[in-house]
């Protein structure tokens, strides 16, 4: 019997079709990985994207996600909306229609191994045989991840396997940050997207399918600030959209009193070509013009990293370092397997 790694799910089959043909590896109900360009980047030239500042290495950088239900539809984004092909967004379904975090620990590294497959004939052993071991799992690839319902059992299954987790959000879903805090259970490093300075642009831009995505969003800000640890608020800044007023960022921000700031620079490419233009695509100069900005209503933060390729900024304020020490990432899977 031929092996099918996807099953039954609420992703509309045009919507799978769409992002096969982009490359994404799809497993069980939602899973998916796609290669990122700085993996092969890195794998052809070793050239490594900007999360090397905090010790990322990019051939070992699963990017993926859990879910690829969304309660945004922003303008930007680069990723496929349900809207550009006529459909109609979904985001509120019953946890029956996610995986497990064990299927999904498993449609990682299936996904992870058929996207890198093909560079086995073409690079050195030694390089090939290091991102066959994956070291870091970004899941931030499509979808918003909190949405996840067993977010925190897979944090702490992938941190057990020895992985390094990166979680972007875009905050509407409090509840998920709220359980981290009780819990304990915490990605390596948090992100909090901050799409717009106020409410009137975080609707013209960000589009919300979710009611009080507003209201949402600031009551996770809040809770990152008491979730502490390396927490970080991004930025994606572009122009004539949401690059402006610093001043009601720096009052978001203080919010959250995050470990480190992004600042990043939208880029004309996916499916944002079709909503935005790419006079809205910033220079890295006036990315960190903005970062001086933002920086004069936060004179606790210093710039300390920026990579123009990525047109990224990265701001801290010396509460945590910037590069992570990988020795302390998650539990021994031997004291996971006791828990269970």
């Amino acid at each position: 019997m031929r092996f099918n790694p996807e099953k039954k799910s609420v992703i509309h089959p045009i919507i799978k079709e769409r992002l096969k043909k982009q490359g994404y590896q799809l497993y069980g109900k939602q899973v998916a990985v796609k290669k990122c360009l700085w993996t092969h980047k890195y794998l052809k030239e070793e050239q490594y994207c900007y999360k090397n500042a905090y010790g990322i290495e990019s051939h070992r950088c699963i990017q993926a996600t859990p879910t690829l239900l969304c309660t945004h539809q922003c303008t930007f984004c680069w990723r496929l909306q349900e809207k550009d092909v006529g459909l109609k967004p979904v985001w509120n379904v019953p946890d029956s229609e996610f995986d497990s975090p064990e299927e999904v620990y498993k449609g990682l590294l299936w996904g992870w191994k058929r996207a890198i497959s093909g560079y086995k004939p073409i690079v050195p052993k030694e390089l090939f045989d290091q991102a066959m071991d994956p070291q870091h799992v970004a899941l931030s690839l499509a979808g918003e991840p909190t949405l996840y319902p067993f977010l925190t059992e897979l944090l702490e299954l992938l941190h057990a396997k020895g992985l390094s987790t990166f979680l972007v959000s875009n905050g509407t879903m409090p509840e998920s940050i709220s359980k981290m805090i009780t819990t304990g259970v915490r990605p390596t490093q948090l992100y909090i997207t901050i799409p717009a300075p106020n409410k009137k642009d975080y609707l013209h831009v960000c589009k919300p399918i979710i009611q009080n995505g507003w209201d949402r969003l600031n009551k996770s800000l809040e809770l990152l600030g008491e979730l502490g640890g390396r927490t970080v608020t991004r930025l994606t800044m572009a122009k004539e959209l949401n690059m402006k007023n610093p001043v009601e960022y720096v009052a978001l921000i203080k919010k959250a009193h995050p470990a480190f700031i992004e600042i990043k620079g939208y880029v004309h490419v996916g499916f944002s070509q079709y909503r935005v233009t790419r006079g809205n695509m910033p220079f890295h100069e006036e990315i960190r013009a903005f970062a001086n900005k933002i920086l004069e209503g936060l004179p606790e933060y210093k710039l300390v990293y920026e990579m123009e390729d990525s047109k990224v900024v990265i701001l801290s304020n010396d509460k945590q370092p910037l590069k992570i020490d990988f020795q302390k990432i998650g539990k021994k899977e031997e004291e996971l397997t006791k828990k269970s």
